[in-house]
This record gives structure tokens, sequence and C-alpha cells, in this order.
């Protein structure tokens, strides 16, 4: 398969595009005829290759691996200037696209245009995929990369309103070519995010959600099945950081022991009615040695307030009858 894109063409870019990125699972090749000025102008990369010895080299062809041959097309028509046709690109050839922009160093402005025309014909061409949620978050990262406002607010919008629970992103292929993609090298916020990963894999995150859903005791059961080797791609260097490498484990059950002892209870006591209702209620934020004085069991402050917030008198069935 050959493609001229500069005639008279000066270098021949051999992309070999390997089995797992492509349905068939062959390996594919395709020859590319550039203008080596072109690509020096366009990619640092690129320029970096064809300097020095490569220069000299005058009949060497540069060979391009783990990319595929629709998305260097993409590109390399876009350097020279020849416009790809919008119908013949699928939603997994712009993910390559992107990952072959951040591999060469190219500047996505570049293909910005590109973009825009094919993004457009998404929506006047195939409405019923551009409606659809699965396919609007294969499209969030493309629209943020690209930084096409106008498509990222519809899409957003449209996931807000009829997507459950958190909007994620999804990859439209499992190839093992976008692990890592575009993560950058963050190691807190790597570390961080395979925490919440854990958490939500075990039903206790986002609590604000299943607090509605299941009692207390049930989440904490929960938290005694976190699995702290489950936190995969926890870099080395995470190692040799005094906050990173801490046992998450440790940090769970911790949380757990203290949510587990955290109340005692109501008590009859504190919920009798006050000689002085207003003291009571501003002297809640005075510290106090104990919270149990004056009453028949032990407990602490939860159970205090609680008991005090809810006493008898403030009963809207009380209120109702008098």
């Amino acid at each position: 398969m050959g493609f001229l894109f500069a005639t008279p063409s000066d270098v021949t870019l051999i992309v070999i595009e390997e089995p797992r990125d492509n349905n068939d699972n062959k390996t594919k090749t395709a020859l590319f005829h550039v203008d080596r000025s072109k690509l020096i102008d366009s990619s640092a990369y690129f320029r970096t290759m064809f300097s020095s010895q490569w220069e000299r080299a005058q009949n060497h062809n540069p060979t391009l691996r783990g990319d595929t041959i629709k998305s260097m097309e993409v590109i390399l028509r876009s350097i020279h200037g020849i416009d790809t046709q919008p119908e013949s690109i699928s939603v997994t050839d712009v993910w390559y696209i992107i990952k072959a922009c951040n591999k060469y160093l190219l500047d996505p402005k570049k293909l910005m245009g590109w973009f825009t025309r094919w993004i457009k014909w998404v929506e006047q061409g195939t409405p019923g995929r551009w409606e659809n949620c699965d396919f609007n978050r294969q499209l969030l990262f493309p629209c943020h990369f690209f930084d096409n406002a106008t498509a990222f607010q519809h899409i957003s919008k449209r996931l807000v309103y009829n997507t459950p629970g958190h909007i994620t992103e999804m990859a439209p292929t499992n190839s093992p070519s976008f692990e890592p993609m575009h993560m950058p090298a963050i190691v807190m916020s790597q570390n961080i995010f395979s925490y919440l990963e854990e958490l939500h894999r075990i039903e206790v995150k986002p609590l604000d959600c299943d607090i509605h859903k299941s009692c207390v005791r049930d989440i904490l059961d929960r938290l005694k099945d976190f699995n702290e080797n489950r936190m995969e791609n926890r870099p080395p260097s995470m190692q040799t950081c005094t906050a990173c490498s801490r046992s998450w484990k440790r940090v769970v059950e911790y949380a757990r022991r203290q949510v587990e002892s955290y109340f005692d209870d109501l008590c009859l006591d504190c919920m009798q009615n006050h000689p002085d209702e207003n003291s009571e209620y501003w002297s809640f934020s005075t510290i106090r040695s104990r919270h149990d004085q004056t009453c028949r069991i032990s407990h602490g402050e939860p159970t205090w307030y609680f008991s005090f917030m809810g006493r008898r008198d403030r009963s809207p069935y009380l209120m109702l009858s008098g």
C-alpha cells in the first residue's frame, strides 16, 4: 500500500501497523512518499530524525512502528495540506491520531480544522451515533484534545443529563496501544485515582450515593474487602514518596474502626428537657472534657449532640399535638 503526498518526494516513511491495532490481527505495511521539509517544519520529532547523520543518509527511509496506517495518513495529509474525507475516519482512528500527535510532538492546532470538519460530519451524517451516550463518552477526550468547545459543550451536557453516576471517558478500542496513552506521569494523582477506583469497586464510592441505598454496617463490611493489591499501575517512584508509599489498607482499616466506635447510640438523659435550652445549644462549640457527666450511661460527643438535637420537646409530633 502506497501514498504519494509530494511530487517530487525526497523521503519515504515506512509505517508498520501491528496486529494488535487492527481487526484483522495482521501486520500491515504502507509507504508514504512525503516532503522532508514539511515534516521538519511540523514536528520536533522529525526535525531531530532528519538532522545530523540522518540528513547525510539521503537514501534512508525511516520505519515507524506502533501507529495505524489510517492515523498516519490523516496526519501526513494534513501536514501536506491535503484534505481527508471525514466519512473514511472512525472514532477509533481519531484516538490513534491523538496518540500519534503525542508521539511525534505534533501541535494539535494544526489538526483542529480537520477535526472540526470530521465532528460536523458525525453530527449531520450519523445522527444516531451522535445521540448515543457511549459514543459521546468516546468523543469527550478528542473534543478536549482538539479544543472543540462547541462539540465538547454539547456532548458533556447530554452526558450530564443522560448518564447515571459519574461521567467517564471510554476508549473505542481495547488495544494495548492505549496503555497508557494520555495519562500524565503525575504520581500523586495516579495513586489517589487507584485508591478511589478500588473504593468504587467495593461500592463505597461515591459515598453520597451509596449511603442512601446501604446501611452503615453494609458499607463498613464492604471496606473489609478493600484490596490494596488491585491498585494497579502504581509507578515504582511511589516507593520513594512518603505520602504515596503509605499502606492504603491501613488507612481504610483505621477509618473503619473510627466509624465503628464513633457513635454510642442515643442517650435518654441527654434527650430530657434542659432547664435552659438556649444555653445548652450555644454551648455546643465549647470544649468539654466529658459529654456524659450527668448521664446514666457512658458516651461521647456524637451521642450527646444527636440526642440533644432529637430530644422529646423538639418532636414534630408533640408540636402538632399542641
